[in-house]
């Protein structure tokens, strides 16, 4: 008799548990200003106005994390998700089967096999790792690989990439963070419903950012433009070769850095700063 009393009582608590970790899911709005630093170990939170920083998960200190978000900032913690990168800690546990194809131009670098269940293990190591460090979210790039003529080497399809973001933002939300789609614009609706915001390089340079619309509705879209000291002649040039003022795009979190990924950033209102930072 007991046992039915405690059931509704159990079931209670672990649904009221399970509603708490998602609605403690941080959803950043709409045209919040970011800042982008991965191949340096930031160590301040400059611009004061850039409330999201994006930073590499293996190379930066826990502490680095903790100040920027006593600072006010929240945090979200880069790593590929799409490649194995032969200098990363977790190297190892990549089997010589679930690497493909190299990457062009990225020695050391390839392809992973997103259909692979030891793949899909490492990475949500990876998502622990990010929750441990007290990351408030998740970049995951390279998913992609059905852009590339044979899938990776493993002959992956938009569909394979959905499932997998799928999957792993099943485990982001599980521990409490959000994640986003990095790049991709092509499966954006089919997952948009379970990522909370999503990162482009170059659709300006592409003409894709138009695929953006939609999403920019509810969610925001940090968006990344490359450029070199020789585009930016003038704040204006800047303007009008980078920034969707002139679009239903101009809700973007436009940055503009260069490949370096470094301190340096520009914004579209002309502003343009260094964040202190180390090689770490």
């Amino acid at each position: 008799m007991l046992s039915f009393l405690f059931a509704p009582i159990l079931a209670s608590a672990v649904l009221g548990a399970t509603l708490d970790t998602r609605q403690s899911i941080w959803q950043p709005a709409v045209g919040a200003k970011v800042q982008i630093v991965l191949s340096n170990v930031v160590t301040s939170g400059t611009p004061s106005d850039a409330n999201i920083f994006v930073i590499d998960l293996f190379d930066t200190p826990v502490s680095t994390i903790s100040n920027l978000k006593s600072g006010g900032k929240k945090v979200i913690c880069y790593f590929s998700a799409g490649t194995s990168e032969n200098w990363r800690p977790d190297y190892k546990s990549f089997t010589a089967t679930d690497q493909g194809d190299a990457l062009k131009d990225w020695e050391g670098e390839n392809y992973v096999n997103l259909k692979s269940a030891n793949v899909v293990k490492i990475m949500k190591a990876r998502i622990q790792k990010a929750k441990n460090a007290g990351c408030n979210g998740v970049d995951l790039d390279n998913v992609d690989a059905y852009t590339t003529d044979d899938g990776g080497g493993f002959g992956l399809t938009q569909a394979d990439s959905v499932t997998f973001m799928r999957t792993m933002a099943k485990s982001a939300s599980s521990l409490g963070l959000s994640i986003g789609l990095k790049n991709a614009p092509d499966i954006l609706p089919q997952v948009s419903d379970v990522i909370q915001w999503a990162i482009n390089e170059a659709c300006k340079a592409y003409d894709e950012c138009a695929l953006y619309d939609t999403f920019l509705k509810t969610k925001p879209v940090f968006h990344i433009e490359y450029a070199t000291h020789s585009d930016m002649t003038t704040i204006a040039s800047v303007r009008s070769a980078y920034c969707q003022e002139d679009t239903a795009s101009k809700r973007f979190s436009t940055i503009i850095k260069t490949r370096a990924l470094d301190g340096w950033v520009m914004y579209c209102d002309g502003s343009a700063v260094v964040t202190p930072a180390n090689s770490g």
